[in-house]
């Protein structure tokens, strides 16, 4: 019985060539997030003319094609700031940006600007003008703190300013040069100084908090610098660190856009780049409540000791939040002068309300995979030909074991059949491998496409069109809800309607009516959907729900099923033949980091550490069909966190008599005696008609590890590679050291 939990990622290096040919269909998919109706030509690497001595992997590049703005910039595109009045067109930035700015942003489809980039250009040309160049005393604008959420075109926000003002300080240093030398109309030696400071000094830092989001602003920085000869580079993590560093020395240093962890390390760790940084212009800090909420604040501080002060450098710091932790960053990071713009009205509903959301309280853990492929048919039959379904995990391992079940299951029991394309995507994938599964995803047009993903898909990065957001189990927090809702109803989808899933144990129906007190969304049930999806198959089997005219005329109508009732009928049937080859070893390894994950959520869920430990056990055995639930020894559980809080658990006694003890089962899933449910009633119901159980009102004190400590601790032990299926032969990587004492597993 094997179980390949990922298929086979190469970990290669990327050449020049092909690092290169990858920004560049960056920059395509990019500019396929389109908000007009018709086809954008891509990018295509064969077609891109690169100097030799550029770095290829983010050199700007001439384009193939006019593009119509990317995702960031889809509220840029004819709208105003929600009043009467239009939105100003591109041409009112004219006399206040240099010409090749302007040419960049035509061929990018900019038209118009977004109250976000209205906002933040009324400030120029003053913005652009770096610090050394100012008077002493000037009042002109200097930093800005933006309050703006993702998809309203601040990307572009901070970008011209950037481009401006390297453009000035290059000219200057030109300038200087000249001054100094005999003959002042020298203009080899001009260009001479100019190339030379480029290449030396970097101009702007933008620290992006995940790689993906920083890989669409390198490819967004691309596009706009096209006509002025500025070069991007691009640090992240999952890439050659050696390349990285020697293609930055050897090429212009423009403008830097980087994760924090990978920027931390060449700092701290290669000599050159601290003089590199030391007179940089200006500090970009995007997304920056999600760089603290994913833990790099300890990073942050130590970027800072190699920048110039917040007196010489100017800061532009962007944020869909404010909490005093943004606070304190902009305290910190900002000179005191500081402006703040906010472009969030109090009466504007937030990105995610406009979509239909529905929470299930799954009655038995063994529902949770049949339930989760009606949501995937039921997508495909409500948005047929134009489903694109996120299903987001909260854990690395769980990520892997149901994207394989998932790839096994879904050309059986969907709708589309063998047309059904599911992608994988999480930290474990190499950088390569990560960039292709989101490439792959974005240009899907099957119609029938289903993304497995952690939260590296949640925030910032866009797909488009995506139709439905499943979510299975608890997010870490109501924000990281949030957020992966607003990765479907996004401005400028076509042809789909949005709807988002959170599909929930009844042990963690807390979250629901606690947690998401204040949000939109309506409670359903296992048995509402299943009734939903049948009548959605008979209509689609009696021709009422049809393809669209565009996807019949394609092979992929040849994958769709013709009996889609059928299919949906035997949803129960294939799950329980596939759990029959569940490799017990790889169950046992996603329950070993469901715990790491859950151990941090206990005073969320309102219930104690031996509930969530018991449910997590019944899980392996209801949902993944195993003979006997996992046994976990006291001494592991202590370490981690969840140990034994003083009382007793659920089947009346401490852990030293007996709790996590091996039971006798019949290897018959649902004979023998049940695993008890302790977790009863800690949510109440949101709907009327249930009665008011009420809930755990007291606080526990969280001994658990948090955020990244508990996902390094848990996630990804063994990688299974080179085989989509289930039942062929396995082969494993021997990355856990002696996994018994490490895990105490009874295995």
């Amino acid at each position: 019985m094997v179980f390949p939990l990922a298929p086979a990622l190469r970990r290669s290096l990327l050449s020049r060539g092909a690092t290169s040919a990858f920004l560049h269909r960056s920059a395509s998919f990019l500019a396929g997030r389109t908000v007009q109706v018709g086809l954008v030509q891509s990018l295509r690497a064969s077609n891109v003319q690169l100097s030799r001595t550029r770095w290829q992997s983010t050199a700007a590049a001439p384009a193939t094609a006019h593009f119509t703005g990317s995702a960031e910039d889809e509220l840029a595109f004819g709208e105003g700031d929600g009043g009467d009045r239009p939105a100003p067109t591109l041409d009112t930035l004219q006399g206040k940006v240099s010409e090749e700015t302007l040419k960049g942003l035509r061929d990018m489809g900019i038209t118009r600007l977004s109250p976000v980039q209205e906002a933040v250009f009324s400030h120029l040309p003053a913005l652009a003008v770096p610090i050394s160049q100012r008077p002493e005393g000037s009042k002109d604008t200097r930093d800005l703190l933006v309050k703006a959420r993702t998809g309203t075109g601040k990307t572009l926000g901070f970008l011209v300013p950037a481009i401006e003002m390297r453009k000035r300080s290059i000219e200057a240093a030109g300038a200087a040069a000249l001054k100094e030398a005999t003959n002042e109309s020298d203009t080899r030696l001009r260009r001479q100084a100019e190339r030379s400071f480029a290449r030396g000094n970097v101009g702007t830092l933008i620290i992006s908090p995940t790689r993906e989001l920083a890989t669409q602003i390198a490819a967004e920085a691309i596009k706009a610098t096209k006509y002025h000869g500025m070069e991007v580079r691009l640090f992240t993590g999952g890439a050659n660190k050696r390349m990285q560093m020697r293609d930055f020395l050897r090429g212009r240093r423009d403008i830097v856009v980087a994760t924090p962890g990978r920027l931390r390390d060449l700092l701290t760790t290669e000599p050159d780049m601290k003089a590199a940084f030391a007179k940089m212009d200006l500090l970009v800090l995007d997304e920056t409540d999600t760089v603290l909420e994913i833990g790099f604040r300890d990073d942050l501080d130590a970027i800072s000791e190699y920048l110039p002060t917040a007196e010489h450098r100017q800061t532009l710091l962007y944020s869909a939040t404010v909490p005093r932790n943004v606070q304190q960053v902009a305290r910190n990071f900002m000179h005191k002068q500081h402006e703040v713009i906010d472009c969030i009205k109090d009466d504007a509903p937030p990105v995610h309300a406009h979509v239909p959301q529905y929470f299930t309280l799954l009655p038995s853990a063994r529902d949770q995979i049949p339930h989760l492929l009606r949501l995937i048919a039921h997508d495909q039959m409500t948005n047929p030909g134009h489903s694109k379904v996120v299903v987001f995990f909260p854990t690395l391992k769980l990520t892997q074991l149901f994207a394989t079940i998932l790839r096994s299951l879904a050309s059986k029991t969907t709708p589309a059949g063998r047309a059904t394309r599911v992608h994988e995507l999480h930290s474990k994938m190499t950088q390569a491998g990560r960039d292709k599964a989101s490439q792959a995803f974005r240009s899907d047009t099957s119609g029938a496409a289903v993304m497995v993903t952690s939260d590296v898909s949640a925030r910032g990065v866009d797909y488009p069109n995506v139709s439905r957001v499943i979510q299975v189990s608890i997010p870490s927090s109501k924000e990281q809800y949030i957020h992966r809702v607003g990765r479907t109803g996004r401005a400028g989808s076509k042809g789909v309607n949005p709807r988002g899933d959170l599909v929930l144990h009844e042990w963690e129906g807390a979250f629901a009516t606690w947690e998401l007190a204040d949000i939109p969304i309506k409670p359903t049930s296992v048995d509402a959907l299943k009734d939903e999806v049948a009548d959605l198959a008979s209509k689609f089997d009696a021709g009422d729900l049809q393809l669209p005219s565009e996807l019949r005329r394609s092979r992929l109508a040849e994958s769709w099923t013709g009996d889609a009732r059928q299919v949906v009928d035997e949803i129960e049937t294939a799950t329980q033949q596939l759990l029959r080859r569940v490799d017990e070893i790889a169950v046992r390894d996603t329950f070993v980091s469901m715990i790491g994950f859950y151990s941090a959520k206990v005073e969320t869920l309102r219930t104690s550490r031996d509930a969530v430990v018991e449910a997590l056990r019944a899980w392996t055995v209801d949902a993944m069909g195993l003979a006997q639930p996992p046994y976990v020894s006291p001494s592991f559980l202590q370490r981690i966190g969840m140990g034994d809080t003083g009382k007793k658990s659920s089947r009346g006694g401490g852990y030293g008599s007996g709790f996590g003890q091996p039971r006798e089962r019949s290897t018959r899933r649902g004979d023998g005696p049940r695993l008890s449910k302790p977790w009863t009633g800690r949510g109440r119901p949101r709907s009327d008609e249930h009665e008011d159980r009420g809930g755990y009102e007291g606080r526990r004190e969280n001994r658990g590890y948090e955020g990244r400590r508990e996902r390094r601790e848990f996630d990804g032990r063994r990688e299974y590679r080179d085989r989509d299926d289930f039942g062929g032969k396995r082969e494993r990587r021997n990355s856990y050291e002696s996994r018994r004492d490490r895990f105490d597993f009874d295995a």
